[in-house]
């Protein structure tokens, strides 16, 4: 077992980690640098933490990793920007104009961001 002393301001943890191939990203909103990518030892008895942001902090809605990158909403630091960061490097791949935040879910190649009283989808293309 491992732990990792990750707290945001606020003491709220609103959005659950996503992992991909021994890759834990956890973020949080309110503002601040409220993202970290932490790598998981082999023998799954360590972690590390390989970067940190301010870009992503969502707030609420959760947020998507697939192929590399997470995808989610930004808070305070962005207001209403989505955000697609590469996962290795924590460097921003792409963002939308803002729209808002809300709730983001993936399948068959694309994100369904719901917010305010619209559903936008958009095809992946990161690989």
């Amino acid at each position: 077992m491992w732990r990792h002393g990750w707290k945001p301001g606020t003491g709220i943890h609103p959005v659950s980690p996503v992992c991909e191939d021994g890759r834990i990203y956890v973020t949080s909103g309110y503002g601040g640098e409220r993202g970290e990518m932490l790598e998981l030892a082999e023998d799954g008895r360590s972690i590390t933490k390989k970067w940190a942001d301010s870009k992503l902090d969502c707030h609420h809605g959760g947020v998507i990793v697939h192929k590399g990158h997470v995808y989610g909403a930004s808070d305070r630091n962005r207001p209403g920007q989505w955000i697609c960061l590469d996962l290795e490097t924590g460097q921003v791949a792409a963002e939308t104009p803002a729209v808002d935040k809300g709730s983001i879910a993936f399948a068959d190649g694309r994100l369904y961001i719901r917010h305010g009283s619209a559903l936008l989808a958009y095809d992946v293309k990161a690989e």
